[in-house]
């Protein structure tokens, strides 16, 4: 059995540097903008990635079942 050990440290590293830049991004905007339309700019940017998230996970069944083999 293969060990998934790098697979998820890859995406604790990833988590973590999405969450950092998240961070950067809010007191960036809250510097250059309005304080809280850096919060408002930030939660829309995260709310794409974790609908696409949900839609894949969700939606996985049906992709699968109405996916067509490759000849």
């Amino acid at each position: 059995m293969e060990s998934r050990l790098p697979y998820f440290m890859a995406m604790f590293m990833l988590s973590g540097f999405l969450f950092s830049l998240e961070f950067l991004f809010t007191r960036i905007f809250s510097f250059l903008v309005w304080y809280h339309f850096a919060f408002i700019i930030i939660s829309t940017a995260i709310l794409g990635p974790g609908l696409g998230g949900l839609w894949v996970r969700k939606g996985w069944p049906i992709i699968k079942k109405n996916r067509t083999p490759y000849p």
